[in-house]
């Protein structure tokens, strides 16, 4: 559910449904995803969210893959856990805890609040817990990039010692609610969760308006939990935070206890922004950890990532041109086969619209020009609206190749990095298709060779980092929601042109035309087979080149708009719709120029260009506003 999905189509179809039922349907549907690795690989995948490695924190005795987490108001039965894993958070809260059935409180939206009102008690199961945390994995097995687990425990833990040493195996830190009868009371608590799990610390869970008259008992935590959430006369409401009096409550808390006493704020933040000051990672008087629940609902699942930007926009600016020449880094070597691809794809484009068939190709069928247009007058300009059509996909990929290289890979983003091998890899997967039609074209078989040692040079030569900039995207307004929906507009075009790929190649391999084409041509295929044999696997490969450029294409669009999105960044802009307008005036100018003008065979070519379009005017204030147009920390 990254925010593309969730705030264009996913968040309106769960808010017309009741909140309970939303909350039931989104979490079990990503709780059932995240069961298997492939799910989980396909949660990963869509969102590219994990926490870069410079925002791991310790904690005390905690590690963490980051500060930011999921409050148990979200999830408290831990059905997401393994999607919510994949969503950038260092932890996840969970419970309070029970043996008998799990029972979740009844929720009423708030949207005025951008929070929600429970009412009724919440107790999760011991047994199902466990089960729903199997994704994740025991607390022994988890790498350092794991989620962590922090569970609430209920105000009495007497009759709870068997499931506490279970739950060992999964928890990192038990949680005990504060509003004991008396200290001896919670130190009693606190003996039998040490006893049942002694290598698990105990904080202590605090409401703000609570921690006056709990402060005594802050040295028997070993952490504290303040969790937003506000008792009213209508059941618990969780909503936006109250940002002055979370503040001064972590200043007395440091005042008494140091900068090195676990602090966790949980709930209550909406924007990266409140975050951010409540964790105040310039300072000794910030909070530890923070925890979001209602903001992940209204505002997103990207949320949390846009959160993790922010933060690392907080670490000092680094600008160190790294000290290695250009050919020891992986960006040389991909921006040189952009280049390569956009000479082929210029060279490929100047003989489609001159000499159509080259010698080889001559020499692969046995017959002259002349010869070609006795077939049929319309064979070669077939040939070269095909032809034209491959040089301009080319061109276009090349020109998003140029981009991705030297504005992202060169500034060491791994996301473009991976973006541009995986599309190469793809496209060069497709020249095996030759095995189906039976044309091995030397050409194509040697600029193939040549690409491919670039690509598995930018595998061998290091990734640098060379700039950290910090990120902008910290509040919504018009531009960031207007581009939500050229966001997926764009992963759409991606996906479709990833199919078409498929779907042209698997034709080209096999029964190579379409009945427009042998309409266009106005004959059939037993008659080219009769003018000559190889006619059909001449013109099958072009077919099936073109489709493998076609897929290439698509995963290069597919994960640069997954992934790459930022606000403020121009080029993203310019990279996409350059390539977008090469291609389309390419395939449809053709079109027109040879006389193939049949709607149906146009189609997709005209909605691809809309697609493009409509996306590119969506992205527009996004990417390409000025620096007073950015929202700031």
């Amino acid at each position: 559910m990254p925010d593309w999905s969730y705030r264009t189509v996913l968040r309106p179809l769960l808010f017309a449904l009741p909140a309970d039922t939303a909350r039931a349907v989104a979490l079990r549907s990503m709780g059932r995803l995240a069961q298997t690795a492939f799910g989980r690989g396909i949660v990963d995948a869509f969102g590219h969210m994990r926490p870069d490695p410079r925002l791991k924190r310790s904690v005390s005795s905690l590690d963490l893959p980051g500060p930011i987490g999921i409050g148990a108001g979200l999830d408290p039965a831990g059905w997401a856990a393994g999607a919510l894993a994949q969503f950038g958070v260092g932890f996840l809260e969970v419970g309070p805890i029970g043996t008998g059935p799990t029972r979740l409180p009844s929720y009423r939206r708030q949207p005025e609040a951008a929070g929600w009102t429970e009412t009724g008690t919440c107790s999760v199961n011991v047994e199902e817990l466990i089960q729903n945390l199997q994704p994740v994995g025991r607390r022994s097995d988890r790498s350092p990039a794991g989620l962590r687990i922090i569970c609430r425990l209920p105000k009495d833990v007497r009759d709870l010692t068997a499931e506490l040493s279970q739950l060992a195996e999964w928890v990192e830190v038990f949680v005990l609610l504060h509003n004991v009868a008396s200290h001896l009371d919670w130190r009693e608590q606190r003996d039998i969760v040490q006893r049942c799990a002694p290598d698990v610390p105990v904080w202590g869970q605090f409401s703000l308006e609570a921690i006056e008259t709990g402060r005594a008992l802050l040295p028997e935590f070993d952490g504290i939990v303040f969790d937003t959430a506000t008792i009213t006369t209508t059941g618990c409401l969780r909503s936006r935070i109250k940002l002055d009096a979370v503040q001064q409550a972590v200043e007395q808390i440091r005042a008494a206890r140091g900068t090195d006493f676990p602090i966790l704020i949980s709930g209550g933040f909406t924007d990266p922004v409140d975050a951010v000051q409540v964790l105040k990672p310039h300072s000794h008087n910030g909070a530890d950890l923070a925890a979001v629940d209602t903001g992940l609902v209204f505002s997103g699942p990207g949320l949390v990532k846009r959160t993790n930007e922010l933060l690392l926009g907080q670490l000092p600016v680094v600008s160190t041109p790294s000290a290695l020449p250009a050919p020891q880094q992986s960006w040389c070597w991909l921006f040189l086969m952009g280049i390569s691809l956009l000479a082929g794809g210029g060279l490929a484009m100047v003989l489609a619209a001159t000499r159509v068939v080259l010698p080889y190709d001559e020499q692969f069928v046995g017959m002259t020009r002349t010869e070609f247009i006795a077939v049929s007058p319309r064979l070669l300009p077939f040939m070269t609206h095909d032809r034209f059509t491959l040089a301009g996909t080319m061109i276009a990929l090349a020109w998003l190749y140029l981009g991705l290289s030297w504005s992202a890979v060169r500034q060491g983003k791994h996301w473009a990095q991976v973006t541009m091998q995986a599309s190469a890899f793809a496209g060069f997967f497709s020249f095996f298709l030759f095995l189906g039609f039976g044309y091995f074209d030397p050409f194509h078989a040697f600029v193939t060779a040549i690409l491919f040692q670039f690509l598995l040079l930018s595998m061998i030569t290091p990734l640098v980092p060379t700039l950290i900039l910090p990120s902008a995207d910290v509040r919504e307004d018009a531009a960031w929601r207007a581009a939500q929906w050229g966001q997926l507009l764009y992963i759409v075009h991606g996906a479709v042109l990833l199919v078409a790929g498929l779907v042209i190649s698997a034709i080209g391999a096999t029964q190579v035309f379409v009945q427009e084409d042998l309409e266009f041509m106005e004959l059939c295929a037993a008659d080219l087979d009769a003018a000559n044999p190889r006619l059909i696997p001449l013109i099958a490969h072009d077919r099936a080149t073109f489709g493998g450029m076609l897929i290439a294409t698509g995963v290069c669009v597919l994960l640069f708009s997954l992934w790459g999105i930022r606000r403020a960044q121009a080029w993203q802009w310019w990279s996409l719709t350059i390539a977008g307008g090469i291609g389309y005036t390419a395939a449809i100018g053709i079109h027109l120029v040879v006389g193939y003008t049949s709607f149906k065979h146009l189609a997709p070519a005209i909605g691809g260009g809309l697609l493009v379009a409509l996306g590119s005017a969506l992205l527009y204030p996004f990417l390409c506003g000025t620096e007073r147009d950015k929202p700031s920390a």
